[in-house]
């Protein structure tokens, strides 16, 4: 039992202690200078010898060090950027605006991610169940957590107290992206944010995945309705659409997309970078109001403009 005893004693005899040592490191540029840390946890036994030791480095989060990398994004951070829908296109499109250093980031969307749609979603099968806008808002804070993001279960044209929270939203976005594929939620965006001049970006993915569009609305150019007008005159072309698959998850009004998550890549940096060029905050080059993507064709896949008014468009202003 003394024996026993002896040896428990000693265990309690041991100690740890966490040791901390400061410094200072050239960084983030030449000739730069900031404080560095190293973190020692030390276990000592009895006899005072050393059991273990393990280190830990530190790595200093700043949007400073962020913005060395991403020289022509300087400003971005006062953008924020209202993203609605955080599907296929919106989830993979809130990572990218976070790593770009968005100011704030508001996820509008009211459906749940059905663990099938893991095909092309940001989402995994941990999510199952959870409201996107949620689980999406989560991942974008831990892609970058000095950007503020913002999730919220609302529908576009729902109830009187949804609409007033969205045009809230509105009024305090630099842009507004529409990510739904919708071409009625499209409209109704487009009247808030032409109310409130905040410039409106669409992106979609056709169906199949062989086409996409990203085109900006932005106050006192071209409609939604005079894109579809340029398109069907041909002077902007059509997006190639695939078959039309009918398979409908649970719960939903809509068709799903059929596509792999490898399709929607290119229409996903191209929304990401126009919303950056319509922010018009940074040193970013500036780019084209429209862009038409051909994704499976062998040539000619690539195509973009600008978008007047229609002379002959009903909605827009004379």
């Amino acid at each position: 039992m003394g024996k026993k005893g002896h040896k428990k004693g000693r265990r309690l005899q041991s100690k740890t202690f966490v040791v901390a040592v400061s410094y200072f490191e050239e960084a983030p540029r030449r000739g730069d200078h900031r404080r560095a840390w190293r973190v020692f946890e030390i276990t000592q036994r009895a006899d005072e010898s050393v059991e273990r030791v393990r280190e830990f480095a530190t790595q200093a989060l700043s949007r400073l060090v962020q913005r060395a990398r991403t020289r022509e994004l300087r400003g971005f951070e006062k953008a924020v950027i209202t993203i609605v829908g955080a599907g296929s296109l919106g989830g993979p499109l809130a990572l990218e605006i976070a790593r770009a250093g968005a100011g704030a980031i508001d996820l509008v969307d009211s459906d749940v991610f059905d663990v099938n749609n893991g095909v092309r979603h940001v989402l995994t099968v941990d999510h199952a169940g959870r409201f996107k806008a949620e689980a999406v808002a989560e991942l974008a804070a831990r892609a970058n957590p000095l950007v503020s993001t913002r999730a919220h279960v609302l529908q576009v044209g729902g109830s009187i107290e949804s609409r007033q929270r969205i045009h809230d939203l509105i009024s305090a976005s630099a842009v507004v992206v529409d990510a739904t594929g919708s071409a009625m939620v499209t409209d109704a965006l487009w009247r808030h944010c032409m109310a409130e001049g905040v410039p409106l970006i669409m992106a979609a993915i056709t169906p199949g995945g062989v086409g996409g569009r990203v085109v900006a609305f932005k106050p006192g150019g071209g409609c939604p309705e005079c894109f579809r007008i340029h398109q069907r005159s041909g002077s902007i072309p059509m997006v190639p659409e695939g078959i039309l698959d009918h398979f409908t998850p649970y719960g939903c009004s809509h068709p799903a997309a059929s596509c792999a998550g490898f399709d929607t890549q290119e229409v996903i940096a191209a929304t990401a970078r126009m919303t950056v060029q319509t922010a018009a905050i940074t040193d970013y080059p500036t780019g084209p109001d429209w862009i038409v993507l051909k994704l499976r064709a062998a040539a000619d896949r690539w195509h973009e403009g600008k978008l007047p008014r229609h002379p002959e468009c009903p909605v827009c202003p004379a």
